[in-house]
């Protein structure tokens, strides 16, 4: 029988109750695609998880969790919503406070609670989630394209970061609220204290119309300046 050799291998915490049970509900779909699990030898001294890839290429963190989106269908909307401007960070953002905080679901919490957590990471993550959720249950009850139920998860991803970067600057006092027709989610380019904020909340009226025409376009342009 032929030896299978793995195509990636995915470095956990094994002292992380939370990240254990991650990984365990990963593994059968990780072995689809022959990645192995392997614990850290010392993972509560360990930042974030890592991937080695079979090329030699090596992923951390939240750069790891794209990766690894990339390899499945049913990830596909969140490995291409983190391509967008912006989103990547976001996406960096959440994983670096899971990562930190990961040692509260072993019973040993170091958040302080006394503090206010900023950006109200719970009240938006929680929103994101629940997003999510809602788009995942359409595709259950409803009789819909794949692509469809596909997109429908990508404009959860989307509502939900884009919501966590207006709350982020100040909300309606101080974000124009054309930056929700924006495709990216720098909402500081849309605070009304900006010189800039009106011509931006200009572009954002068209923003998501040339992106979809932008390439013909750009594609045209090359030709004329070829010929």
């Amino acid at each position: 029988m032929a030896e299978t050799t793995n195509r990636g291998e995915l470095f956990y915490d094994a002292t992380c109750r939370f990240c254990i049970e991650g990984v365990e509900r990963l593994r059968p779909w990780l072995a689809t695609r022959n990645i192995a699990t392997v614990p850290f030898r010392n993972g509560a001294a360990e930042a974030e998880m890592k991937l080695t890839w079979h090329d030699g290429r090596v992923f951390g963190g939240a750069e790891a969790a794209i990766f690894l989106a990339r390899q499945f269908w049913f990830t596909l909307p969140f490995a291409l919503i983190a391509m967008l401007p912006g989103f990547r960070q976001l996406v960096h953002v959440g994983y670096r406070w899971v990562a930190q905080n990961r040692s509260c679901l072993n019973g040993v919490c170091k958040i302080d609670f006394s503090k206010k957590m900023p950006r109200n990471v719970c009240i938006d993550w929680a929103v994101l989630f629940s997003l999510i959720a809602v788009a995942t249950i359409i595709g259950f009850v409803f009789t819909i394209p794949a692509w469809l139920w596909m997109w429908t998860l990508a404009g959860a991803l989307s509502a939900g970061f884009k919501l966590m970067a207006f709350r982020s600057e100040g909300g309606l006092k101080k974000v124009n609220p054309l930056f929700f027709a924006w495709i990216g989610t720098d909402a500081d380019a849309f605070r009304w204290d900006r010189p800039l904020s009106r011509k931006a909340g200009h572009r954002s009226l068209v923003g998501p119309l040339g992106f979809m025409v932008g390439g013909g376009a750009n594609s045209r342009s090359r030709c004329s300046s070829s010929d």
